[in-house]
């Protein structure tokens, strides 16, 4: 069962499933315009937007997605634990987040690899350029932004949509399949194989919050994939250079 422990407390009885279905819509209401306007990259001309704004602008946002997702919940009658926030165990579930990572990050590869090699698109010859500069100020800003990214997306995508839309709809199942594709379509710049990718990774990530009834683990992972992706990399490959 994906509620943690204090189910009384915790699951959404306190909300009927049309009470649910209409704050799950307005959350919906954020995402989607956003998630749409990732397709508009492809193709698109000019000169990339700098780190910083960038870095600025995303963490912002997520953090209003944050508070909000925070006010339903509240509102709700219910706290964040219901979401999967808890600091029992919180050693254990970052090991297992540890752990788990690696195959998390070889499943994202070996799936968009085999999508690339079927046929299926990859990602647009303008991306968002969100790669700091090799200067201490912005890797740290990357830093942060990662761990923004990490909490705030798990508690959007795995936390709240998956308690949400099993609230809604009374399937387990429906629930990890709609946040993951919400998800995977957030990453449309990528292409329809890197969207494959970041699904069959965003999949993993939620049933590894149901598995662990904790957002925990989860939020390791992801900030472990970002932090590789966004910042590691990008530094080996400038010194290789």
């Amino acid at each position: 069962m994906m509620l943690p422990p204090d189910r009384d407390q915790l699951a959404p009885t306190a909300l009927s499933a049309r009470e649910q279905t209409i704050e799950l819509l307005v959350v919906l209401l954020l995402i989607v315009p956003g998630t749409l306007l990732a397709f508009l990259v492809r193709g698109a001309a000019g000169t990339p937007v700098p780190f910083t704004l960038q870095a600025v602008a995303t963490m912002s946002r997520d953090l209003a997605l944050l508070a909000l997702v925070w006010l339903l919940v509240r509102r709700g009658g219910q706290t964040g634990l219901a979401l999967g926030w808890s600091r029992e165990r919180l050693g254990t579930e970052v090991g297992v987040g540890v752990l788990l990572f690696p195959a998390m990050f070889v499943v994202g590869i070996v799936v968009e690899q085999l999508a690339l090699a079927l046929g299926a698109s990859g990602p647009s010859a303008v991306q968002p350029s969100l790669v700091p500069a090799p200067s201490a100020g912005q890797v740290v800003l990357a830093v942060l932004l990662v761990c923004v990214v990490a909490v705030s997306e798990e508690t959007l995508f795995r936390g709240y949509l998956v308690l949400r839309l099993q609230g809604a709809t009374g399937s387990i199942a429906w629930a990890l399949a709609g946040s993951t594709v919400l998800f995977a379509l957030g990453h449309g710049y990528e292409g329809l194989a890197g969207m494959l990718g970041v699904g069959a990774q965003g999949l993993l990530l939620a049933v590894v919050y149901v598995w662990r009834e904790r957002l925990t683990a989860p939020i390791t992972m992801h900030l472990l994939q970002d932090l590789l992706v966004l910042v590691l990399l990008p530094a080996l490959t400038r010194s290789g250079g």
